[in-house]
């Protein structure tokens, strides 16, 4: 189980939002099913490893399982991920690496979907906008060899490999958010090194091509800062007003990995992973606010200290830090698109082998 302080992904100012009973909120669906920023996340993780003789007699594993996540106060935020994972090994300490991953339903957020100039003023505020659920299915499937570089003995403990994949990623949402759909090709490489019998480190990258189709959508535009007159009333300076115009999410996204392990005793080590992510939005539309010129980064920090209580039970604590920024001045929050934000999460990890 874990504590994370930001299940949404919303910006430090509107986290007090999230739940809150508002008039505004309650008429416009804007946190509908959002009950709390803050949640306890119990996960639990099963496989079955299944092992006998594959090419050449040699070692080969097929593991299925199931990941659950269980969300404490946001119940709508319950998801199942299936996995199946498929190893080969090819003699030498080099192997081949089949995985696929399947998460049906996620509830992500709630996304501006239409908003109503009820009282024809020209602006929009809160409680004239509709928001529905982003629910999306999500797949992956790659493939990855290892190749062993240099075997670690008693002799001589440094040892390395390398490890490189490809693969295929796809988001699917429900209605009415199919502009919000992406799919592509995915790449990455590892360097895997053993600097010593107790020390452990692992540098990464990651590639992800992502493809989404231009799609027509409602959005909320300052008329002053689009120098266009959008709804017909004679002046640009209105605010929030309701446009209609073409939206492409397409992106490519970089991730680079750098994480390490070190055995403190026989039974105990601690691990730290730290994840540099950039993406580069590739809109050309003139009015796509949100994503056109617009460039993410986050980085994420993750330590856990793990000890072995008995061959079978393994204990773990971890803690994990991420923050995200963006290139852009412009609030995305009232359409519910990612904003600046940071997360904190502390956890406790169970582990029983059979």
């Amino acid at each position: 189980s874990e504590r994370d302080d930001n299940v949404f992904l919303v910006s430090e100012s509107k986290k007090d939002d999230v739940g809150a009973s508002g008039a505004a909120s309650m008429a416009s669906g804007r946190y509908a099913g959002m009950r709390s920023a803050a949640d306890i996340i119990t996960t639990i993780d099963a496989e079955l490893a299944i092992q006998g003789p594959g090419m050449s007699g040699r070692a080969f594993v097929m593991t299925p399982g199931v990941r659950y996540e269980y969300y404490a106060e946001n119940a709508d935020r319950r998801n199942a991920t299936f996995k199946l994972d498929l190893e080969q090994s090819l003699g030498h300490g080099n192997e081949v690496r089949l995985r696929a991953r399947m998460t049906p339903s996620y509830f992500a957020r709630n996304y501006l979907a239409d908003a109503t100039d009820i009282d024809g003023n020209g602006s929009i505020v809160p409680a004239e906008r509709s928001y529905r659920r982003g629910t999306y299915g999500e797949t992956e499937f790659t493939a990855d060899y290892r190749r062993r570089l240099d075997e670690s003995t008693k002799r001589s403990p440094f040892g390395a490999a390398v490890r490189l994949g490809a693969g295929y990623y796809a988001r699917t949402f429900e209605a009415p958010f199919a502009g919000r759909d992406l799919a592509g090709p995915t790449a990455k490489v590892a360097l895997l090194s053993d600097l010593s019998r107790r020390v452990k480190v692992e540098l990464g990258y990651e590639l992800g091509i992502l493809s989404a189709s231009p799609t027509d959508e409602v959005l909320l535009l300052d008329e002053q800062a689009v120098g266009a007159d959008l709804n017909g009333n004679g002046r640009t300076t209105d605010i929030d007003v309701r446009s209609v115009q073409r939206v492409d999410r397409s992106r490519v996204e970089h991730v680079v990995i750098v994480g390490g392990r070190v055995e403190l005793t026989g039974r105990t080590d601690v691990g730290a992973q730290l994840e540099h992510r950039r993406r580069s939005y590739g809109s050309g539309e003139p009015l796509d606010v949100s994503y056109n010129g617009r460039s993410d980064a986050r980085n994420r920090l993750a330590v856990e200290l793990s000890t072995a209580v008995s061959r079978r039970l393994t204990l773990g604590i971890n803690v994990g830090i991420a923050s995200q920024s963006l290139n852009r001045e412009r609030d995305f929050g009232s359409t519910g698109e990612i904003d600046d934000y940071s997360r904190h999460s502390v956890g406790l990890r169970v582990g029983y082998r059979f």
